[in-house]
């Protein structure tokens, strides 16, 4: 079971050591008779017939993105093309007005769809 809150998103975050931990935001909501899970931050999503499955589908490519964008050395370039902010000791998620102009947040924000909002702990290695 999927365990979350609706709060406000941090917009910087902090770290600990070896990773920058956050919050993720992600967008759940029906499409057909699918589930999708979308985190506009990192323009990922993934799907499943079950609300569960669904989420467990999108932890899998999250660890997967990072994985591969480690692996090639692209994690933090393709991070700030998604708008991104980085120092040494935080990690700062794209701004609202930047997220906005992503067509999926648009349609989500803007349109008739029901969705429910999860925020939910997450990290990135430091030394990517």
């Amino acid at each position: 079971m999927v365990q979350g809150r609706i709060l406000k998103a941090k917009t910087q975050d902090i770290y600990k050591g070896t990773e920058y931990r956050f919050e993720m935001t992600l967008f759940i909501f029906r499409e057909g008779d699918h589930y999708v899970v979308y985190s506009p931050a990192f323009d990922l999503s993934s799907t499943g017939f079950e609300f569960n499955e669904a989420f467990s589908n999108f932890y899998e490519a999250f660890q997967l993105y990072i994985e591969y964008g480690l692996e090639n050395g692209t994690l933090w370039e393709d991070l700030e093309e998604h708008g991104w902010k980085k120092t040494p000791k935080k990690i700062t998620q794209p701004s609202f007005s930047t997220l906005m102009r992503k067509k999926e947040m648009r349609r989500l924000m803007t349109g008739n769809i029901g969705f429910e909002k999860i925020i939910t702990p997450a990290s990135i290695p430091i030394h990517a």
